[in-house]
């Protein structure tokens, strides 16, 4: 539920970041939150695995 509710917040920020057009200081958080995201997303899959 935590992980949800972080991808969640992203979204939104993501829908925010869009609407307000400013991607130069706020591609950079954008792109920092996608990365993070993926990164918890994989060991999510990685530790399933084993």
């Amino acid at each position: 539920i935590l992980n949800q509710n972080r991808e969640d917040i992203v979204i939104s920020k993501v829908k925010a970041i869009v609407k307000n057009k400013n991607y130069t200081d706020s591609a950079i958080d954008f792109i920092k939150d996608i990365m993070e995201i993926s990164k918890k997303f994989q060991q999510k899959i990685i530790s399933k695995q084993q």
